[in-house]
């Protein structure tokens, strides 16, 4: 049961630990190969014997899911106020989700983007409203939703390793997108665009209450400075700022270009 629970949510691409004691000496509460787990909100199943080493473990798990790192670590039980006076060491180890590239529009630069995302390890999700868009084979490993982009985008479950790529088929679309996605959590944001179509989106989102620094965050023109015209082109150029922000690596952004 313990594992299954852990493969469902992996499945559904959502971060756990597994706490486990790994050695003891003294009293204790628990012994060796006893484990819970843990999802950043706090303890999903299981125990390693409860009280003050529980609370501190289940803390440390946390803070592991966030940094995203494994590691062991050694509890004293006496600085815990714990009167048994053991010690347990135990090995936390963290699953991390999958970085997610949701995008918004399932034309001819999504087709062309997918490819790269998958190969690269990224999960991707595409929406799009129009009718059989979704026909084309380039989308069977995505998860695909069919309806009003708006609409959808409430029920997406956003955090902070999603990548959103906002490429619809129409000016409007990108506006009321961009609007809907800035105050949620996101890793990047990037919309396609020429510089005109970009300052007049910007500015009729500051009349909407969008500050400055808010939309100077938002990556647009899209993509880095590789030069091509074609979806191909386009498509690299945008993988390739995702993955380079992604990795932290300092790089040509076409959005800096010329400032």
């Amino acid at each position: 049961m313990f594992f299954k629970e852990i493969q469902t949510l992996i499945d559904k691409n959502i971060s756990v630990a597994t706490v486990t004691i790994i050695e003891e000496s003294g009293s204790s509460p628990r012994g060796i190969g006893s484990s819970m787990l843990v999802g950043l909100d706090g303890l999903l199943h299981g125990s390693i014997g409860g009280g003050a080493v529980e609370f501190k473990a289940i803390k440390d798990a946390i803070k592991a899911l966030n940094n995203k790192m494994s590691h062991v670590i050694h509890y004293p039980l006496d600085t815990l106020d714990m009167t048994c006076g053991g010690e347990v060491k135990v090995f936390i180890q963290v699953f991390n989700r999958k970085k997610e590239i949701l995008i918004l529009g399932g034309g001819h630069i999504c087709k062309a983007i997918l490819p790269f995302a998958n190969t690269l390890g990224y999960k991707t999700s595409v929406i799009d409203q129009r009718p059989d868009i979704f026909l084309d084979p380039v989308f069977e490993k995505s998860n695909c939703i069919q309806d009003d982009i708006l609409k959808a985008l409430e029920e997406i479950d956003f955090h902070k390793d999603m990548y959103i790529i906002i490429v619809t088929h129409g000016h409007r679309y990108d506006q009321d997108s961009l609007a809907y996605v800035l105050n949620k959590p996101h890793a990047y944001i990037g919309m396609i665009g020429s510089e005109n179509k970009i300052k007049t989106c910007y500015k009729n989102l500051k009349t909407l209450g969008f500050d400055k620094e808010t939309l100077d965050k938002v990556y647009a023109p899209i993509g880095l400075s590789l030069g091509g015209e074609r979806p191909e082109d386009i498509a690299l150029s945008i993988i390739s700022e995702i993955h380079a922000i992604s990795n932290d690596t300092k790089v040509e952004h076409l959005r800096d270009v010329g400032k």
